[in-house]
């Protein structure tokens, strides 16, 4: 959601508050053997605002993941191209560990760490700097809560991240800050394919 204030990360800096500044719907295909978790899939990166030049940044990703859904913490490794308004791949790491209160109902604490390779950006987000060079583009934390109904997981959560050399305007040093932080929220679809056998 956007903040009404250029001190603010919201991806459209001085707009009207509240404003849905970005969307990521995914799908993806996963599989589980001997305690490691593999999955296929492809995420969309949206942003739907028409402040700046965010909404040519609009990308979609195609990726790959390992994980350890039972060791603490449970670590994934994530390997993704990106195709779109950036170009180029990336590695992130994540970390994910949930609190279960009920049945269905829990906390979360989760995080991420991105670097990219040779990821390129179109001519008009030159200035996305994160994208346009080899390195360090982010990292995450989040905490929320997780309500899961009926194979259908809801997650309202707030969130703080470090983006170093974030989008800059030349003559507006201080149009978006290195720290941000957001409230956001997920909602999970999930289902087996093909159906198991009764």
């Amino acid at each position: 959601m956007a903040l009404d204030s250029t001190r603010y990360f919201s991806m459209a800096p001085g707009g009207k508050s509240p404003n849905l500044t970005e969307a990521r719907p995914a799908i993806t295909l996963g599989q589980a053997y001997n305690g490691v978790a593999f999955s296929v899939g492809a995420e969309g990166r949206i942003h739907p605002n028409r402040t700046g030049f965010t909404k040519d940044a609009n990308t979609v990703s195609f990726r790959t993941s390992l994980g350890l859904p039972k060791a603490p913490f449970a670590p994934t490794l994530l390997f993704a191209y990106d195709v779109g308004g950036i170009t180029g791949p990336y590695v992130e790491a994540r970390l994910r560990q949930g609190l279960p209160v009920a049945k269905g109902v829990g906390f979360f604490i989760g995080g991420r760490a991105g670097y990219a390779i040779e990821q390129t950006g179109d001519s008009m987000v030159a200035g996305l700097a994160p994208y346009t060079r080899d390195g360090f583009t982010h990292v995450e934390v989040q905490i929320g809560a997780s309500i899961a109904v009926a194979g259908t997981r809801f997650e309202p959560y707030l969130g703080y991240a470090h983006v170093p050399e974030p989008y800059v305007l030349a003559g507006a040093p201080a149009f978006q800050r290195e720290d941000k932080l957001w409230v956001g929220a997920s909602l999970t679809v999930a289902g087996r394919f093909p159906k198991p056998k009764r």
